[in-house]
């Protein structure tokens, strides 16, 4: 039994490592999406592009990512599609 609880011991911490990394990405995100949200309230007309494309890269270094885009959903009563409404890249 001892043996088998120290062979099960590093699985079991890298688990928890694991699970700790997802689980700080996860605050971060909500961090990010609550700081994003309160930004936007009083926020001049003038200045909401600026700060959309703030919070896109924002979003894109947390995630790692090379492209980030915000979509709006045109339709009508046959069809809908995204259409980009901002966009950036990570040499943006």
């Amino acid at each position: 039994m001892e043996r088998a609880l120290k062979e099960a011991h590093p699985k079991l911490e890298r688990r928890v490592e694991g699970s700790n990394v997802d689980l700080r990405k996860h605050l971060l995100f909500e961090e990010l999406l609550t700081n994003l949200s309160a930004r936007f309230i009083d926020l001049p007309l003038d200045a909401v592009d600026r700060e959309i494309k703030s919070g896109l890269r924002q979003i894109l270094y947390l995630f790692g990512l090379d492209r980030c885009a915000l979509f709006k959903v045109i339709s009508d009563k046959k069809s809908a599609y995204p259409f980009v409404t901002h966009s950036i890249g990570e040499a943006e």
